[in-house]
């Protein structure tokens, strides 16, 4: 006989300790049993429900209930009483108390029926309802799910206000019991409105679920409350305070409850009445897509993920060699799986060992961070002395985190950076610390370039006798002294000496080795930890890290043929005074950078429904006859001009325009090259390859593309198409390119482009460039070709700062710093991945395809990270203009940073950013930089949402193109527009920023920043009254092009001018703004079952990575439930697992596919056995053998018992019947297949 007895008392609401209510308005000692007829207890573990209860009491002849005692039907009854309920129950000779259940009254009913009289039901909630009462909003960041649940706890408890013991109504408290979540990570909870507490917690303990790396249930977790009853417990012995609740959050099935039901049980407990099972096969998924903040994303997503990391590294705690936790076993250790810390090391300050001794000085002492990450349980015996440091022990240890980057053979570098190197060899990976000893500015793009060319460079880095000393070259593997000794003993590579080559590297090892003390251990990774132990350094902008990528973009790139090429050459024109041939350096270039002028949309076709049909004003890859062989060069929108005698596809298309049409629903049928009309007289296009504006001449004998535009002369006849200032040209001419420091101090992050703007500031270097009449404009050139002259003459072509980005980006492959094929850094259209799409260009509603150009879509594992709507592109940019007071060498920039300086007064720069599309319209958005030579964050709205801002170039208006009509009239026929007229924001081809200044704010021609400098210049010289240097510029104008005065007003420097002597314009932190989308794998997943996941207010990449994760966790597992009635179990309750037996369930003993276990065999994963104890078991690993299954060293990592459930919903109830209980338990497949 099963003996159980429930007891109900009627508690006093208004008194602060446990005290039965009795008296008039009472019953003796509080005790409702003698009128009980029906007790349900409900105990609850579901969404948007608390714990709950029915009591159905009798009223008698006295009408209790209803003219006397307690009067539960009275509007005050709510704020007088509270009842208490539980079961006790004998079990195995033991009395065994049950959960406590601390109610509310809720809504009481009378009913009078014949048979049974009268009654009083009452609905029933526990006090923690009063989570669904209370509001909360406030942003918590960066806590672990065990911090959230404590911070919620006390924003409930701060709602309720303070307790006025002395009020008759107090108020409810719920404090921690016991918090067993988990101690990482640090996660944002973010809510868009004020939702109850109770929300709060549903959410948090849905977003929880864990899964094991292979095989295994997941991991649950549930929470419960227990009232604060006990006598004498913790309140000075007067007993516990009905309104103080205790939550206790665990993970589900931690605890046994002891509970089997069996439906051949001997005793009557837990005996089985009624069962049923359901698997819910339809809601299985593998794979989830979480979808954040709108804005909070990135293109490409390592802006996002690095701000997410950093954002949480600053919240990591320091490691503590006695740091104690407990896993949910209850197991000390020192440090669990998935704790982070970090470790500081101090870096002692230096004196700076810089070339000129005036520019020494004291780099200051810094902590250098390091973040790691365990990979195990770390047992604190494991965690002390130095083999217990992070650093020390990879085997528990990842150095997940790194907040300084890797050298860079190409970088720049103040003294103090710090950075990484893997000084090792082959699978001997040793990665060192190093601070920067001295300022490193001897590479840059002009350098290096002209460094490789055999044609007029020497191939090595020019020594002494060609400008360069020592000084600014003394970093570079390889470099010759003025005696012809070498630096560092190694062969020219033309890029910087590697740090661990001795203190004229520039750097100081930070291993001890070094001096000051220095004291960061390197990193060893064993062959067997490659890969494990140490994550690289990540940058946020990737867009800016490579040099050769900005170099592939820009148009006519002399490579490694910077003396002859399509870019002016001067042997010995740098030197200002010309004082010494032999110390004069060089004069070279880069490249060319287009303006918001390359191209124009042509609306006067022949053929309305022909979109191929015009060449006028379009923007070409190249001019050939051949069509491209290489797959990566053929995608939607390629344009190639034919040449004279066109191959292959191009045969019969001489001289006409090739743009190759993708058909993405056929192709391989549908894909094609398709081709203008034949060129008529005047018509135009810019060839990128050798940045030339060629225009048709039909007056030729045999009529063909001239020549119209060009920076360089290479015979004297040029003079008619080098303009250098005109204002029709497209192109700017580059002076240098390289890396630069980015806004927050990161080395290397950002990208520079230098242009240099001064024809001379001295009187020599100007009056050579203006002897035989060169001037502005109207260009009357040398009567024979001086290429020392013209290649300072051509800076005219430069007055302003200019940068461009095209998709694929880069433009076009590069090898110098590893191999890059175009498009790898986006629009890539290469034989991987496959299927591709077909498409380089960007589509801001970006839901198609990622940077990869993959037609995998949503499938693509972390590259579908990239996709999500984008709403604008942002940028860190930093416009610096110079002014020099002497110029030695005026190539070698960085050898004369000490005569370089910020021109002060230059404030509020206008700019503006434009974009192209497929189909040659121009979107434009203006804003300007606030500072000279400082950074500045922008962002600019871009896509479908933004304003209609198109520019139209209005070359028409000049009637002729330099000498030639052109070979079109109109632009813009409303009657021929009947689709309108509108940006394509679904095939961006590419975007550029630009100075106002240098262009007229009428029609937006290059004018050489004339009318702007003369206002502001003019302005700077009333506020500082520099009439000196005002009368300086005078004597320019008048008499410095050799002795002449100028008639030609735009050869004439404005009132101080002459301090503008070269600009830069830098990027850093470049990305679009998207919307934040994570994929819960970072691979693709086979026979992929995916759910969508909206979560509009996270806007962290960690959280949102972790909530994909724990949805695809709860999703991949095939939920069974079963709802079971049996004999009551006062042990049963939410969250402790319990055990089945029987012949009427799934995993039977005695079914198919299951075996008698033998210790002497292999087992698989998905491998089920039946044990002696009489439960089925499957195995979680491949290849286990000798493993118990019922062993608790077994229990879920290598056996789980499958009929093993977690009770996520009891109802006790006692009634005419006896005790009885409806159990709803819940099980997780293992997932052992794809299907």
């Amino acid at each position: 006989m099963v003996l159980y007895a429930d007891t109900i008392t009627l508690l006093d609401r208004t008194q602060l300790y446990r005290t039965p209510k009795t008296g008039t308005d009472g019953v003796p000692n509080g005790d409702l049993k003698p009128w009980r007829v029906r007790l349900e207890l409900v105990n609850t573990g579901e969404d948007g429900v608390d714990n709950s209860g029915v009591l159905t009491l009798r009223v008698d002849d006295k009408k209790t209930f209803i003219k006397t005692g307690p009067l539960f039907m009275e509007e005050s009854a709510k704020k007088k009483y509270l009842i208490e309920a539980y079961i006790t129950q004998t079990i195995g000779g033991t009395s065994v108390k049950g959960k406590v259940f601390m109610f509310q009254i809720g809504t009481p009913q009378i009913t009078v029926d014949r048979q049974s009289g009268g009654m009083i039901t009452i609905q029933l909630q526990e006090i923690q309802r009063r989570t669904q009462e209370t509001l909360s909003s406030r942003e918590l960041r960066f806590l672990t799910p065990a911090q959230a649940l404590d911070a919620r706890l006390l924003d409930f408890n701060r709602f309720q206000g303070l307790d006025d013991e002395s009020s008759g109504n107090k108020q409810v408290r719920i404090f921690t019991k016991a918090n067993r979540l988990p101690e990482n990570p640090e996660l944002e909870y973010v809510p868009q409105s004020p939702v109850t507490i109770k929300s709060h917690f549903d959410k948090m303990f849905k977003d929880l679920t864990e899964s094991q790396a292979t095989g295994g249930s997941m991991t649950d977790f549930y929470y419960d409350y227990d009232p604060d009853t006990t006598v004498g417990s913790g309140f000075g012995g007067l007993g516990g305070k009905p309104l103080v609740t205790y939550i206790t959050a665990d993970a589900i099935g931690r605890v046994d409850s002891g509970c089997v039901i069996d439906p051949l049980s001997a005793e009557a407990v837990d005996s089985e009445e009624q069962q049923d099972t359901n698997t819910d096969f339809f809601k299985f998924r593998n794979h989830v897509i979480a979808r954040g903040a709108p804005t909070s994303g990135s293109l490409p997503v390592e802006h996002a993920k690095f701000a997410s990391n950093w954002l949480h590294s600053k919240v990591r705690p320091l490691w503590a060699s006695d740091n104690e936790v407990e896993d949910r076993k209850g197991n000390e250790f020192a440090y669990l799986r998935g704790d982070t810390v970090i470790r500081k090391f101090t870096c002692p300050y230096y004196m700076s060992n810089e070339e000129f001794l005036i520019y020494n000085r004291t780099i200051p002492t810094v902590k250098l961070i390091r973040c790691f990450q365990a990979q195990n349980d770390i047992l604190r015996s494991t965690n002390t002395g130095n083999d217990g440091e992070p650093e020390n022990n990879q085997t528990d240890w990842k150095e997940d985190l790194l907040l300084y980057p890797e050298w860079d053979k190409t970088g720049h570098y103040t003294a103090g950076d710090i950075i990484y190197y893997n000084v090792g060899a082959g699978s001997n990976i040793v990665y060192r610390f190093y601070r920067c000893h001295e300022d490193i500015y001897d590479w840059s793009l002009n350098r290096y370039r002209y460094s490789k060319d055999t044609n007029g460079g020497n191939g090595s880095f020019p020594k002494a006798s060609q400008g360069a000393s020592l000084t600014s070259t003394k970093h570079l593997a390889g470099v010759l002294r003025e005696d012809n000794s070498n630096v560092h003993g190694n062969t020219y590579t033309g890029f910087l000496t590697p740090p661990d080559s001795g203190l004229n590297a520039g750097w100081l090892p930070l291993d001890n080795q070094g001096v000051g003390g220095d004291n960061v251990p390197d990193h060893v990774v064993s062959t067997e930890d490659y890969g494990t132990s140490f994550e690289g350094f990540k940058g946020f902008s990737p867009w800016t890290a490579d040099v050769f990528d900005w170099e592939a973009n820009m148009a006519a790139t002399p490579k490694n043929n910077i003396t002859s090429s399509y870019m002016p050459f001067g042997a010995s024109a740098g030197h200002k005074t010309f004082d010494s041939a032999a110390t004069a350096t060089t004069n070279r270039y880069v490249g060319l950078v287009p303006d918001w002028n390359i191209t124009k949309d042509v609306y006067d076709k022949q053929d309305i429904f022909n979109d191929f049909e015009n060449i006028s004003m379009k923007v070409v890859t190249r001019i050939d006859n051949d069509p491209p062989t290489d797959d990566k060069e053929i995608y939607h929108g390629q344009r190639i001009m034919v040449g004279t005698s066109g191959n292959g596809l191009f045969d019969g298309h001489d001289n006409q325009l090739a743009q190759y049409f993708y058909n993405s629903e056929s192709p391989v049928s549908g894909s094609k090259w398709m081709f203008s009309r034949s060129p008529i007289d005047g018509d135009t296009f810019q060839n990128l390859e050798d940045g030339r504006v060629y225009q048709w001449n039909a007056d030729l004998s045999t009529p063909a593309w001239d020549t119209h535009w060009k920076i360089k002369r290479t015979v004297v006849a040029d003079k008619k198409n080098v303009q250098y200032g005109s204002a029709a040209m497209p192109f700017h001419i580059v002076k240098d390119v390289y890396k630069t420091r980015g806004f927050e101090g990161t080395p290397n992050s950002a990208i520079e482009f230098r242009f240099a703007w001064d024809q001379g500031s001295g009187s020599k270097h100007r009056s050579e460039a203006d002897t035989n009449g060169l001037r502005n404009n109207t260009m009357q050139l040398y009567g024979s070709i001086n290429t020392n002259k013209e290649s300072i003459a051509c800076r005219l072509n430069s007055r302003g700062v200019w940068i461009a980005f095209w998709f694929p980006f880069p433009r076009t492959a590069h090898s110098e710093n590893g191999t890059v094929n175009i498009g790898d850094q986006y629009g890539g259209n290469g034989d991987s991945p496959i299927p591709k799409s077909g498409f380089t260009t960007l589509n801001t509603y970006n839901n198609t395809t990622d940077r990869t150009q993959s037609a995998v879509g949503w499938n693509n594992g972390e590259d579908s990270e990239d996709m999500g709507k984008i709403s604008g592109l942002s940028f860190r940019i930093k416009i610096g203009i110079y002014a020099q007071n002497v110029d030695w060498s005026n190539d070698d920039y960085f050898t004369e940073l000490s005569n370089h300086y910020l021109v002060v007064g230059e404030a509020n720069i206008p700019m503006t950013f434009w974009c192209v599309d497929m189909f040659d319209r121009i979107w434009t958005s203006k804003f300007t930089v606030r500072k000279n030579g400082y950074w500045d964050e922008k962002t600019i709205q871009f896509g479908d949402m933004s304003s209609k801002n198109l520019h139209i170039p209005r070359f028409d208006e000049l009637l002729h193109f330099g000498i030639r009509p052109l070979g079109f009239s109109n632009f813009a026929l409303p009657q021929r527009e009947y689709t309108g007229v509108a940006f394509d924001w679904r095939f961006v081809k590419g975007w550029g920023i630009q100075m106002d200044s240098s262009y007229d704010k009428e029609n937006g021609y290059y004018h050489g920043g004339f009318d702007y400098w003369i206002d502001t210049a003019s302005q700077f010289g009333e506020q500082i009254k520099q009439t000196l240097w005002n009368a300086g510029a005078a004597y320019h104008n008048h008499t410095g092009n050799g002795g002449k005065n100028s008639t030609y007003i735009n050869a004439r420097f404005p009132v101080a001018y002459a301090i503008h002597n070269q600009a830069t314009i830098a990027l850093d932190d470049l990305h679009f703004d998207k919307e934040l989308v994570v994929n819960s794998d970072d691979d693709t997943v086979k026979n992929a079952r995916t759910e969508t996941m909206i979560a509009g207010n996270v806007s962290d990449y960690i959280t949102l990575k972790s909530l994909a994760k724990s949805a695809r966790a709860r999703l991949s597992f095939y939920p069974q439930y079963w709802h079971m009635r049996a004999i009551g179990d006062v042990r049963l309750r939410v969250g402790k697992s319990f055990r089945v037996k029987g012949d009427r369930m799934p995993n039977m003993t005695d079914m198919d596919s299951v075996t008698v276990y033998a210790a002497g065999t292999t087992y698989n994963e998905g491998d089920k056995v039946s044990y002696t104890d009489g439960y089925v078991y499957q195995s979680l690993k491949d290849g286990q053998s000798g493993n118990t299954p019922n062993a608790a060293s077994s229990e879920d990592v290598y056996w789980e018992n499958v009929n093993k459930l977690a009770c996520s919903e009891v109802r006790h109830l006692i009634d005419s019947e006896g005790f009885h209980m409806t159990v709803q338990g819940c099980r997780k497949f293992i997932l052992t297949g794809e299907a």
